[in-house]
């Protein structure tokens, strides 16, 4: 059968189209449910086998019934069946009939009809909105206007601006934090007890002023978030930078430039008393200490289980207790020297040869002050004047609050680690209670029991969704890039899937946010067998299975990390033709089909890609024996040829032409007809397309006022094989 495009307008020729598909639909439908109705009643005039009784009847029905309800009916093997050929029935037709062909899943062609019987100007004013969006984005925004997003790789492109999340700016503050440190142990010290310069403080002091002078003018160039988006629009950026921490950073930054230029011009006399006296504005250098949580909130971001987090905490608490005390072991000595200024005894003179001893002495007995006045112990010295009195009870106060709060916290954190300790102890030894309870064989008892601790020790490497209460409060947006980003990795290996992640990435996003989800299975487990009925495919993201084949033998080399296996059984109607299993821990992506064809259906474009590959792959597979079908298909040459963004082009361009000559024949009436209509319904529809996510286009130049090249582009994206003039029979299939 075939059909004759006739000069007619666009419209009416494609309404033809779908009338005739739909008749010729019918057609091959009723001629299959014939064949199974003549095919049933040959099946019922067959009597029992020879030598079989009727108790061992060959019907599927109660060959089920005898296996037990745990096994999967096999299906109908059809060359297995004698072929009867009655009088007068045509012997070419059951032929072909007992042939196993294999179609395109039904509920592709149901997606897309309903796309299909959607009004014509939809996808026009979709596309023309799409452009209109497209454009707009590539025009600069208006003053005042603040660009806020989650596309920060180009819009830092587009604005200058750094990215506060980027790997250089990442490493930037760890270098930061380093140097903050470094100035919590030495301005202290160095303003106390002044030390002799060495070429190591030297070095330091002019890392230390290059680095925070660097940071200040990088500063006029880092994004910041604000109510959770990135804003990485320049003069929002300095805005926000002169209002918050630019005044701080000139007040530690230019006293720091002074001091060292001033110190290596000056000479004794006034101006080395004036710098002796001047050593105090260095202390401004530890404002700096603010900006330490935010650095530290990074690194706790990067720690992925709650056992290190806790040891970390812990860390964090030790360090707290080692820097305050020795900024008031500095304290300590700086009061003394201060009371014996003044000509009042001081603990500093309870010797004679004290303030003679080195550097390193003088630092020990005053950290030692301060440690017993943290802890229950005693000293030799003692406060001998008022200050050094005052000094010493404010320092027993503040050691009896700081104190007993860290080690209260410290004792919680250990407790938090006991307990989680003993769970898993008395979680486990329920277990082993339990199955010895029901008799549970001493094999399937180690194999629970080896996997169940796998599985645990997986997860306190990696938090669970399921325990991250707060991803539930997500936008759709956020949770479809966040499983993107989770699942990508796994997708690219395959041709079909890379392609979407390359050139339609929110449909990739949802793909993976609708459709995937993780497997964990242990060793010897089977996740399916020969005969099943195929519903799901399974990509391999780590560990080590193996798959037999319909023949008994095992495929040789074993499915590898990240190879899909089953994809059959999201085109096709599908049976597993194998057994593939688990040789050791393994983790897997399991394909949902349904929600596979769900997730594609959001445009005509994914769809119609999506039946180009599938009736690809259902052909490859029919160009084989049924006896060589496989769930592990391996075939380079279909793959690399899967190029998508070729083959699509080059179909749109060959039909596109096709309706432009049609158009031009029968002159403008029908393109202005068309596009004249639904002029509010398209700016009603412009304006929710900009609130909603921005689907990706097709490269092909169809404008969204030419409703001749509209009509093109739909009717080849979902018919990518119908560019001849003349549809046969085969072509609807």
């Amino acid at each position: 059968m075939s059909c004759m495009f006739t000069p007619q307008s666009g419209a009416h020729r494609f309404g033809d189209l779908l009338k005739k598909l739909h008749e010729e639909h019918e057609r091959q439908v009723q001629e299959l449910q014939d064949q199974v109705s003549s095919l049933q009643k040959q099946l019922s005039r067959l009597g029992p086998r020879d030598g079989v009784g009727a108790e061992d009847d060959v019907r599927p029905g109660r060959a089920a019934e005898k296996q037990g309800s745990h096994c999967p009916v096999p299906p109908l093997d059809l060359h297995a069946i004698p072929v009867i050929v009655p009088d007068g029935e045509d012997s070419t037709r059951l032929q072909t009939a007992s042939t196993e062909v294999l179609e395109l899943k039904g509920v592709w062609k149901e997606l897309i009809r309903q796309h299909m019987t959607t009004d014509l100007e939809c996808l026009t004013d979709t596309m023309a909105n799409t452009q209109a969006m497209q454009t707009e984005a590539d025009q600069p925004e208006e003053d005042g206007k603040e660009r806020i997003g989650y596309s920060c790789c180009l819009k830092c492109l587009r604005t200058g601006s750094l990215s506060p999340n980027s790997s250089w700016r990442f490493h930037w503050e760890c270098t930061g934090l380093i140097l903050v440190c470094f100035d919590l142990i030495n301005i202290p010290f160095s303003s106390v007890y002044e030390p002799p310069p060495t070429f190591f403080s030297v070095t330091m002091d002019w890392t230390t002023l290059l680095f925070w002078t660097g940071d200040l003018m990088q500063a006029f160039f880092v994004g910041f978030y604000r109510d959770g988006y990135l804003v990485l629009t320049q003069p929002a950026i300095v805005k926000q930078y002169l209002k918050g921490w630019f005044l701080i950073d000139c007040i530690v930054v230019v006293p720091d430039w002074f001091l060292t230029v001033l110190g290596s011009e000056s000479q004794a006399g006034e101006l080395s008393r004036l710098l002796r006296g001047s050593r105090a504005i260095r202390v401004l250098r530890l404002l700096r200490v603010i900006k330490l949580q935010r650095v530290i909130n990074k690194i706790y971001d990067m720690i992925d289980n709650e056992y290190s987090f806790i040891v970390a905490e812990l860390v964090k608490l030790m360090m707290v207790i080692l820097t305050l005390n020795h900024v008031i072991a500095c304290g300590w000595f700086l009061t003394g020297k201060l009371s014996m200024g003044d000509g009042n005894p001081s603990w500093v003179t309870w010797t004679e040869k004290f303030l003679e001893m080195d550097i390193g002495y003088q630092y020990a007995t005053s950290l030692h002050w301060t440690l017993t006045q943290f802890t229950p112990a005693s000293m030799d010295v003692v406060a001998r004047n008022l200050q050094e009195r005052l000094y010493s009870i404010v320092v027993l106060l503040f050691a009896m609050v700081a104190f007993s709060s860290i080690v209260g916290t410290v004792t919680s954190s250990m407790t938090v680690i006991r307990q989680m300790k003993n769970d898993k102890q008395k979680q486990f030894w329920m277990l082993r209670r339990y199955l010895k309870q029901k008799n549970v064989s001493m094999d399937l008892t180690t194999r629970m029991t080896r996997f169940l601790e796998h599985s645990c020790q997986k997860q306190q490497r990696l938090i669970q969704a399921s325990k991250v209460t707060l991803l539930t409060q997500l936008s759709d947006q956020l949770a479809r890039e966040l499983a993107f980003e989770m699942f990508e990795p796994c997708l690219r290996n395959h041709a079909f899937f890379r392609f979407l992640c390359k050139e339609m990435k929110f449909v990739a996003q949802r793909i993976c946010k609708m459709a995937l989800k993780a497997m964990q299975v242990a060793i010897d487990d089977t996740i399916f067998s020969l005969g099943e009925e195929a519903s799901k495919a399974f990509i391999i993201k780590s560990g080590e299975l193996g798959y037999t084949q319909q023949n008994g033998c095992l495929l040789m080399p074993p499915p590898a990390l990240k190879e899909c296996v089953a994809e059959a059984a999201i085109w096709t109607p599908w049976r597993y033709r194998g057994r593939f299993f688990a040789l050791q821990p393994s983790d897997l992506l399991v394909v949902e089909a349904g929600r596979f064809a769900e997730a594609m259906s959001i445009h005509p474009k994914p769809v119609s890609i999506a039946m180009s590959y599938g009736h690809k792959f259902v052909d490859l597979l029919n160009s084989q024996p049924s006896t060589e079908w496989t769930d592990v298909l391996r075939d380079d040459d279909f793959y690399g040829a899967a190029a998508f963004d070729v083959g699509m082009n080059a179909g749109e361009d060959a039909l596109l032409s096709e309706c432009e000559e049609s158009n031009h024949v029968n002159g403008k009436e029908s393109e202005d007809e068309v596009t004249g209509m639904h002029t509010d319904k398209a700016e009603t529809r412009a304006k929710e397309a900009r609130e909603d996510e921005h689907i990706t286009q097709p490269r092909s130049s169809a404008s969204g006022t030419n409703t001749s090249r509209g009509v093109g582009v739909f009717v080849s994206a979902c018919f990518p094989t119908l560019l001849p003039a003349k549809v046969s029979a085969n072509d609807l299939h």
